[in-house]
């Protein structure tokens, strides 16, 4: 009797233990919008694990008659979002929230189907203005115009300028909105701009856009500066092969024997076809380098490391040295292609010049800005060889004053000449 029980044993333990069931669970619902409470399509249903309400697990869209489905969902407790997807249709996010509460409801889902999940989707607020030309004036057409609030999670709502530069954002809610736009989306040679004509990277603050869920804001409009591009290809030897990993710059020629040329260059690296182009380039005259040593010409602690691709550098149009590189004038908007170089065959190893030039080093005493206005700082910073970077706004205050209550790097410090220095606002 005890050799049966072992092997009982035995079997019941060889057994495969069965996997967890599959998920049988579905959500259902309408969405229809307010005041009409017309059906809404191509909405974003999405359950929220109610412990983890950081992360979206099972996703539908609504259909033209309003109806989604959300099938296969594991049991469990969720949120349920829905995020309107049209820019024509003036809708904004919400919860399943019958009671209107916060937090919103979650809803529980069992092995059945959980139907009537339905939401009626609030109006929105809307923007509405006009994208053109700064130089002369005309209409831009696809420009992407973003208002968002820089919540993570919250997505912006978008819009394109049509034929006539015009555009309308809808779905916002009642909040201040830093609106974006962005012409290099639509491959345009312009700079893009924070409203009202902060262009961006600048380092200064956007212009907030107040907004009120049931109206129009107007208004918001924006004259973008045109810029240029350059093209071009760089190849080697007598088969012409391409170089990839190239560093190409352009630069004022002035630039390249003062201070300035960190702040004004504009570099990219050749792709594996030995191509490149550069963007985003002001209308003037510059000059091109191909493998530029940027220790030769940098301020910057530390400097720059060596370039190692093994070529000398030379200018455009194949030329050898700063003083006779051609110059090369550039108009906006444009683009300019056929901006290339051709070194001769490939190089051999050969130890460094023993003597590299290298611009003397600059440095820069950091003020104090803390306590002064925006303007007072910029103007206090202007008087030295630093200069203002990111411009922050604090936001954990009711109560602002506009001063400055951060900066970095602190005051005392000695710096890099052309340190940019980060403020807060309070």
């Amino acid at each position: 009797m005890a050799g049966l029980a072992t092997l009982a044993v035995v079997a019941l333990s060889t057994l495969a233990v069965p996997t967890a069931l599959a998920a049988t669970g579905s959500v259902s619902g309408i969405v229809t919008g307010a005041p009409s409470n017309a059906p809404v399509a191509e909405v974003e249903v999405c359950l929220w694990p109610f412990e983890d309400a950081n992360t979206k697990e099972h996703c539908a869209f609504s259909a033209s008659d309003g109806r989604y489905e959300i099938a296969n969902v594991d049991e469990g407790e969720y949120l349920v979002h829905f995020q309107p997807t049209r820019e024509d249709e003036n809708y904004v996010w919400g919860y399943y929230n019958p009671d209107h509460m916060w937090p919103p409801d979650h809803v529980t889902v069992g092995t059945g189907a959980l139907t009537g999940i339905d939401k009626e989707l609030e109006e929105g607020g809307s923007i509405e203005g006009q994208v053109i030309d700064e130089a002369g004036g005309e209409p831009l057409a696809g420009v992407t115009v973003c208002a968002g609030r820089g919540w993570e999670g919250q997505a912006p709502r978008c819009a394109s300028t049509d034929a006539d530069g015009r555009f309308d954002v809808f779905g916002l809610v009642n909040e201040e909105y830093r609106v974006e736009f962005s012409p290099e989306k639509s491959g345009l040679q312009y700079f893009g701009e924070y409203y009202d004509d902060q262009r961006i990277g600048n380092g200064y603050p956007a212009k907030l856009v107040k907004v009120t869920v049931g109206h129009v804001t107007t208004g918001i409009n924006a004259a973008l500066t045109p810029s240029a591009e350059i093209r071009g290809a760089v190849t080697a030897g007598t088969d012409l092969m391409p170089v990839s990993g190239m560093l190409v710059c352009i630069a004022p020629p002035s630039s390249f024997l003062g201070y300035s040329f960190d702040q004004e260059r504009h570099c990219n690296r050749t792709n594996n076809s030995g191509t490149y182009a550069i963007r985003l380039i002001e209308k003037g005259e510059y000059k091109v380098a191909f493998s530029l040593e940027l220790r030769e010409y940098t301020h910057y602690l530390p400097p720059y490391k060596p370039e190692e691709d093994g070529y000398s550098t030379r200018f455009w149009d194949e030329q050898e040295s700063l003083w006779e590189a051609n110059v090369l004038p550039l108009g906006a908007p444009s683009v300019v292609t056929g901006i290339d170089a051709h070194f001769g065959p490939w190089p051999q190893a050969s130890p460094p010049p023993s003597e590299p030039f290298l611009m003397p080093l600059a440095t820069c005493s950091v003020p104090k800005l803390l306590g002064k206005t925006l303007k007072a700082a910029k103007k206090r910073v202007r008087r030295t060889d630093c200069g203002i970077g990111h411009v922050k706004l604090r936001t954990d205050v009711s109560k602002k004053t506009g001063r400055v209550v951060r900066q970095k790097p602190k005051a005392g410090k000695v710096k890099a000449a052309g340190t940019k220095i980060t403020i807060t606002l309070g």
